[in-house]
């Protein structure tokens, strides 16, 4: 916890996923909320989750390389993600170096395509 806190304003969380859930995490991490790209559900006038908004570039193939392309950021950028489209960040060019984290879910495919396999965040540190 406290490395994401050292560094939020250099985090930047892109997931295929829904900020409905990634953003109380990334929230209680001390993550900036503007640091965070993903997917976001589309809700009818009950509440009801009727679809999700397809204008998010996390939503397409490849969505989060054309994330990465629309930020700009200062180079080097390090992917850590733990799968395929973590790694195309760094296939397409996007990246300089890409970690496979595997502390969650381990899958050799992905690791043998890493700069480096971490299994936590303390060799970060």
């Amino acid at each position: 916890r406290q490395w994401f806190e050292n560094n939020s304003n250099r985090i930047y969380v892109i997931s295929g996923g829904f900020e409905e859930f990634i953003l109380p995490i990334t929230n209680c991490l001390g993550i900036l909320g503007n640091n965070v790209f993903a997917n976001s559900f589309i809700y009818d006038g009950t509440g009801n989750i009727t679809g999700y908004n397809p204008t998010r570039p996390t939503s397409e193939n490849k969505g989060k390389v054309t994330q990465i392309r629309k930020l700009d950021l200062p180079r080097p950028i390090i992917v850590i993600g733990d799968g395929y489209t973590d790694y195309e960040i760094k296939q397409q060019g996007e990246a300089d170096l890409f970690y496979a984290f595997t502390e969650t879910v381990d899958r050799p495919s992905i690791n043998i395509l890493a700069d480096k396999v971490l299994s936590s965040f303390q060799p970060l540190n």
